[in-house]
Order: structure tokens, then sequence, then C-alpha cells
């Protein structure tokens, strides 16, 4: 065995400057490459051809030429094991898997640096293609590293002990002699993408390793110890492993020393440990240490012979358990969906967000020529949420029914990535093993349920794009909402298409309304006209749905001063009107509202015909109708007559009314008529109009506005002669005519004129036809004022009683009557007494002699 012999103190001092010098070399050297292959395409025909034709292992004999001896250094060169490097052998700039390690025929025969080469072959066992498909790689020589010394029975030091002769083969190192093994360390790189050209398929391949000697070809799987960590690859990682069992290690031979530390002397362990200091043979131990100082390993197991303590055994003697090396690619690929996934629908947008201004109202005031008119003007921002809110409802409707579909997916996805999880489950317990058909098949379900996965994961994709782009259109059109909560427009106001004023800014919120005054001079009749946002400007970036209602026009008047161009006779009515306010609106239209004034005149029928000095009553009424609610016209404040003549004292003056409106005049004593009563409202309102109370003196038939006139006289009797217009006594029968004028009424300062008429018929005093309105009574002389004397008659008394001596003293010729006897003289001819006689019979009077016949007389009466 291995080192039997070294017992004494001195050659064990030796053997560790010899590993010490080996040691030194193999750092001096662990960098060079030996001559031999260039390229890990360096394959000779006969290998690439028959690599497989002899499996070696390592207990096979070493007389068998097929104990094939290695190692795959797990940090002697590389940090980690292995390494993917960046390398060009001659095919560009490729990545490799590269690892170093030595490997020998053992006893075969003499290895030099010119006779032998290793090899690792690569079998794709799990892949979607390809499965079977072989590829074979040369090594690069790497270091110098013998194995000699570590192979070699009973090493005594320096040189070999029992050397085989150069030519010799197939020799046990105990029974026949040690051969020598030089140049013995590889350097491996597999090319990745020849093993892995399809980033996206996951795939392993089983590797082995194959030593040529000369023309003598074996290969045997390759299986590594250690657990190496994954590298980054592409899309993936790629792995090197011999499986969950890489670390147990079976002893393979007979009296293989338990030795404490590598390389332990065997005196060392005789002395400790007596007769039972071996490995048990074909016991499997857990590796838990290693020792990579020279060319070949040691391994550190637990050893249950020494309690689990560490024990130490030269790679040759240890079978290495686990699965044969497997270099794998995996990837979380998953494939693109594979047409069944529905493309996302996206339609444009299916509301345009809608605004729109509109004057709902203007009007036009009639006012003064040349003065300034208020135009109210309602302007308006339409609604348009019925319609907004429909569509963010449809919206909605698209995103909940999408947010269902979604979840419907996502829980079949569910279901899918279970099932996945329990083949990856599946398929990790499966390459715990070396069942590369079940671990194919697994695959293969695999890549079924992760397209099944893609699929369902493609079209929630397209549901969530669905969802998105309904979500966008929603936020977006909520977005606008907020941002043009209130939009702002200038509104102008033109009249007869130019403009007034400076425009007005007003600020709308949906369904809101406003109202805006412009002030500006009326000059005439035309047309005013309120336009909102004139220059048809978008705003915020929208343009209004239609400019068609952003314009609204109504005439507008100037006041018309009105008056008929005839008076309307007594029975008639007479009529004027004016616009007051036109109003274009939205809801109604064009409205032409206007004022009227109707004026009527009544008398009693009594007073329709009357004598002369008798007086008469009549009343005027006006009827003033406004149909603008707004408008602060009233009825006529002025209500005059004019009358063709008047009476004494009356203080009136004789005037002429020109109408402003048309060359109607009227003319005669200006009487201005009083307001009596008032009713209905400002809108619909009646005034009657009399003529003023005036007062009558009983005797003279004096007419006076108040009791306090200076011509009055105090001794005759004051009658209230009530509202009445008191003929003149001298006029003459026929028609009186005369004229009353309603003036300013309302906003258009209308006027109404009717002419009244009354028949004079008959007189006072004589009366021809007797009906006038004197009492006539006898009366003597002698005592003419029974019932005392009147006003009417003091200081004048003796005209009558001066009569008593006419009456004594008859005088049958006038001419006999004394100069100045008399004031005046009477002739009471016989027809003059008849009538009296006449008169007192009618009047159940009857003339007695002595008495006055003028003692009942009163004049002049009233009626």
């Amino acid at each position: 065995m291995f080192g039997i012999e070294r017992e004494d103190k001195m050659k064990r001092i030796k053997l560790i400057g010899l590993l010490l010098i080996v040691f030194i070399s193999s750092f001096v050297f662990d960098q060079q490459v030996v001559q031999g292959a260039s390229s890990p395409y360096d394959v000779e025909s006969s290998v690439r051809n028959g690599w497989s034709n002899t499996l070696g292992l390592k207990n096979f004999p070493q007389t068998s030429g097929k104990r094939l001896v290695y190692d795959v250094y797990g940090s002697k060169y590389t940090s980690g094991g292995y390494r993917i490097v960046n390398k060009n052998f001659g095919q560009g700039t490729k990545q490799y898997v590269n690892f170093q390690g030595w490997a020998v025929l053992q006893g075969h025969k003499r290895h030099t640096s010119s006779n032998h080469e290793t090899y690792i072959v690569a079998r794709k066992v799990v892949g979607l293609s390809g499965v079977g498909t072989t590829k074979v790689y040369g090594t690069l020589p790497y270091g110098n590293l013998s194995a000699t010394e570590d192979l070699e029975y009973n090493n005594k030091g320096s040189g070999v002990w029992n050397e085989c002769s150069a030519s010799a083969t197939n020799k046990d190192n105990e029974e026949d002699c040690n051969m020598r093994y030089d140049n013995v360390g590889f350097n491996a790189f597999i090319p990745l993408d020849d093993l892995f050209p399809d980033e996206d398929e996951s795939a392993s391949w089983t590797l082995f390793i194959v030593k040529r000697v000369d023309s003598h070809i074996v290969y045997t799987p390759l299986n590594i110890p250690f657990q190496f960590s994954d590298r980054a690859f592409a899309k993936g990682e790629i792995s090197l492993t011999s499986g969950v069992n890489a670390s147990t290690l079976q002893m393979n031979a007979t009296g293989v020393l338990r030795r404490k530390y590598p390389r332990q002397l065997p005196v060392e362990v005789w002395n400790e440990l007596g007769a039972d200091r071996y490995f048990t043979t074909n016991k499997y131990y857990t590796r838990i240490d290693s020792d990579e100082t020279e060319t070949a390993v040691w391994y550190g197991v637990r050893s249950p012979e020494d309690g689990n303590s560490k024990r130490w055994a030269n790679t040759a003697y240890w079978t290495f358990g686990g699965e044969q090396a497997l270099l794998s690619y995996r990837t979380d690929y998953t494939p693109p969906p594979n047409g069944s996934c529905p493309k996302p629908v996206k339609p444009a947008p299916r509301y345009k967000y809608e605004f729109d201004f509109e004057v709902t109202k203007v009007d036009g005031k009639t006012v003064q020529k040349n003065t300034n008119t208020d135009t109210q003007v309602d302007v308006k921002r339409k609604s348009f949420a019925t319609e907004r809110n429909q569509a963010k409802t449809a919206i909605q409707n698209d995103i909940n029914s999408r947010k269902s579909k979604k979840t419907q997916l996502t829980n079949e996805l569910n279901t899918l990535k279970s099932q996945e999880a329990k083949i990856e489950k599946d398929l990790e317990n499966a390459e715990k093993t070396d069942d590369y058909a079940k671990i194919n098949q697994l695959m293969r379900d695999l890549q079924a349920k992760k397209q099944e996965i893609a699929n369902k994961e493609c079209h929630i994709n397209s549901v969530q794009q669905e969802i998105d782009h309904y979500q966008k259109e929603l936020d977006d059109l909520k977005a606008k909402e907020t941002s043009n909560y209130s939009m702002s427009s200038p509104v102008v106001v033109k009249f007869n298409n130019s403009q007034q004023g400076s425009a007005k800014s007003v600020a709308l919120m949906e369904n809101e309304t406003k109202s805006l005054t412009f002030t500006w001079k009326l000059t005439k009749d035309g047309t005013v006209t309120a336009d909102i946002n004139p220059n048809r400007q978008a705003v915020s970036g929208l343009v209004e749905e239609t400019y068609s209602n952003n314009v609204r026009s109504t005439p507008i008047y100037v006041i018309t001063n009105y008056t008929p161009n005839a008076c309307a006779g007594p029975n008639g009515t007479s009529y004027a009107e004016g616009v007051v306010r036109t109003i274009n609106s939205a809801t109604q239209g064009q409205q032409i509202l206007k004022e009227k004034l109707y004026t009527t005149l009544s008398m009693p029928n009594e007073h329709k015909t009357r004598r002369a000095g008798f007086g008469f009553e009549f009343t005027i009424s006006n009827h003033y109708i406004n149909e603008d609610s707004t408008s602060n016209g009233v009825g006529p404040t002025v209500s005059k007559t004019y009358m063709p003549n008047i009476v004494n004292y009356l203080p009136y003056s004789q005037k002429t009314w020109n109408s402003p409106s048309n060359s109607l005049k009227i003319t005669g004593y200006e009487v201005p008529l009083q307001n009596t009563s008032t009713t209905g409202n400002q809108r619909d309102q009646v005034k009657k109009w009399m003529l003023p109370t005036y007062y009558v003196e009983e005797f003279s038939g004096n007419v006076f506005v108040n009791t306090s006139h200076p011509q009055r006289n105090s001794d005759d009797k004051l009658l209230n002669g009530g509202r009445k217009w008191y003929l003149n006594f001298e006029q003459p029968d026929g028609a009186y005519n005369f004229t009353s004028l309603a003036q300013d009424a309302g906003i258009n300062k209308l006027n109404t004129c009717i002419t009244g008429t009354v028949t004079v018929d008959g007189s006072i005093i004589g009366d021809p036809d007797g009906n006038d309105d004197f009492v006539k009574r006898s009366v003597t002389p002698d005592n003419p004022f029974p019932s005392g004397i009147g006003w009417n008659w003091k200081g004048k008394d003796s005209q009558i009683t001066s009569l008593n001596d006419w009456y004594s003293n008859w005088y049958q010729e006038p001419n006999q009557i004394p100069f100045n006897s008399y004031k005046e003289t009477f002739y009471l001819t016989p027809e003059t007494l008849e009538e009296i006689r006449e008169y007192s019979e009618s009047v159940n009077f009857k003339f007695e002699l002595g008495k006055s016949i003028f003692d009942s007389i009163n004049i002049p009466n009233t009626e």
C-alpha cells in the first residue's frame, strides 16, 4: 500500500521535504500549459469514434489496464471548483466552463509528456431536443503535475521504489512495480454555446472522463465529490454537480490506513491504532474535508470507527459516490404565447369631453334717445353631465367586467402555477436521480405547463391592458372634469354690429347661468346683439360643440312719445302703446313686451244735456298695462282737460298742447284733473280722473276753486258746486265740446286724448220755453221783503219800496212823474199783470193786495 514502509523518522522528514518540493513545483507551474492539445476541439478521430469502447473504474485491478484514477479539484486552481471564462481557441471568443484536475490509467503504462491525453465527453440527457447527442472535447495539459509520488507503493523518498521499466504494462504496484505518472494534470474547457445553443432551453449533459495512453482508450463516468455553486449564464444558471450524494465516498481497497491527517506516516498510525487501523473495504463514508496540496487529492471523511472523527485517505482508494457529473443549464424562461392569447381590445375613447357656451337671453330696454340703457345678457354653459355620466358608467362597466374576467383568469393561473409547482417539485426530486427519461418527461410537462401559464398570463395582460386603457379613459375624463370645472370666456354687446364698450369676462360651471349687465348709450332704434366667446377660441384646448348658440339678438327702441293722430270720441277709447322691453330667450324665443294705455270718458246721462249756467261732471279713466314685470313704467301722472271757455274767476289760461309724435294739437283752457282713485298694481293699473271741486256763489253764479278767493262776495252764500264744470249763463244752445288729455304714461311717455260733448239746451233766465230756474211771485211795494231783506237787496230796497208811491199815486202818464222821484221806471202792462196772476195760481199762490210778490223770489237758483 501507499507509503507502508515509510516508518523511521528520517524517512518521514525526507518525505515532508519532497512533498514541499512538489508543492512548490506545483505552485510555480500551475498556470503553465504543458505542450499538448491546444484547443478543446483538438480530438483525434480514434478518440472521437472509440472513446466509449472500454469502460474503466477506479476499483478495477491495476493489471486490467482499465483502472482510471482522477480528481477534479475543488479549489486548487480555481476558486469554487469551476468557472465560466471567455476564451478564443480559433473560433472567436466564446464562453467555456473551465475546471482542472488530473487523470491516469493506474498500472497500465508509464505516462510521459507525450503519450497520453485526457478528454471530457458530454452526452445530452435532458432537453427538448437532441437528447443522446455526444460531444467530445480535448483538455489542455496543465502544470507539469506528476502523480508518481502519490501513487507509489512503499514510497521511500527520492526516486521511485521498484520502478517499472519504460515498456512495462498492466502492473500492480504492490506485486509488480511502480509506474511513473508524469504530466497528468489537465485543464478542461467545455464550450457552452456548443452544449447550450438555445438560451431558452433547459438542458443537462452527463460528463465522462476519457484517458488515452498511446492508443489505449478508457472512459469512465465523471464524478465530482464536491458541491459546486451555480454560475450565471445567458438567461439562467450553469451547475456542475454529482447530485445530493456527491460527498459520499466508498472505500474500494483493503488495508488502507485511517490517517489523522493527509500523508501521515504509516508507523504513526500503527503505533496509535494497533490492529484496527484500516478503513472498512466497500464501506461508504461521508466526505467532510479535502486536501489538494499535491497532485492526488486526499479526502477526510467522518469515521464511525473513530467516533466519527475525521480520518484521511488518498483519492486512489475512494470511489466517488453520488451521480455521474451533470453539467446543466437551467432557465426560468417562459415561452411566449403561442397564438391563443387574444390581443387587447383598446378602442378609441368613446366620449369626447364636450362644452358649449350659450347666450340664453338678451334684452333691450327702451330708453330716451341718447341716454344710457342697461342690457342684461344671460349666458350659460350647457351641461353634458348626463351624457358624460352615461359614458363614465359605460367605461366603469367595461372596467368591472374586465376586472371580473381578470379575477377568473387569475384563479385559473393560480391553478396552473400550483400544477407547475408540483411538476417542479417532482422534477427537483427526479434530478437527484439519474432517471433522465423521467426528468425529460417532467421537463416536457413543465414546458407545456409554462406554455399554458404564458398564454394565461398573456391573456391576463391583455385584459389588464384593457383595464388600464379604460381606466385611463375614465381618469382622463375625470381629469378634464376637474380641470374644466370652471371655464372662462369674454362676452360682448353690439348695437347694429358695432361693439359697445369693453368685453366682460365670465367664468361658468356646467349648467350655470350668469347675468351680465352692459351699460351703453342708445342713439336710435336698432338691434342689440350679445356674443359669448366672440373670437371663437378654444378653451383649455377644447373647442365648443357649436357656435350657433353663441349669439342672440333682439330689437331695441328709443321711447316713442306716442300720441294717436286723432282724439277718440265721447263713446270711444283712446289707445296708445309702446315697446318697453324686448327679450330674446332660449326658452321663450323672441318676446316684445309692451305698455298700453286705454283712456275712456264717462258722464252721467243727465249731464249729457245741460242748460246754460248749469254744471256737468265727467270721469276720465286710464287703464295702463305693462307686460314687463321688471319695468318701472307707471300710468299717466298728469291728466288735463281743455275747455272752450270758462266762467268768471277760474284761474285757467288758454293753451295749446302739441303732440311730440305727430301734428295733433289741442287748444283750450287747460284744466288739470285730479286723480280720484287708483286700483290694481303697477303693471295693471286703472286711474280715474275728475275735475277739482268748485265752489259757486248762490246769487251771482260766480265759480271759484277755493273758498278764499279775493273776488268772493262774503254776503253771497257759497255753495259746494262739486266736481262739475259750469257753463256760462250766456252759453248758447248746441254742442259744448272739450278734450281730455292723459300725458306721459309709462316708459314711452304715452299720450291719449278723448273728446267729450255736452248738449246745451236752455238757459237759467229767459228761457223761451219757460224752462228757466227763477221762481216768480207777486210782491207789494209796501212790504216787498216779508222775510227780511236779503244780502242782495241791502242798500237797494228803496228800489222796491219806492214803488209804493208809484203804486199808490198812480200816474196815468209817465211824463207826469216828477223828475227823480224814482230810480227806475217800471211799467206794468196788463199783459204783465196777467202773467203774474197766472204764475201765482200755478204755484197755488193767492195774490193778496199789500203782500210783496217778491218775498219768495230766490235768485239765482242753482238748478
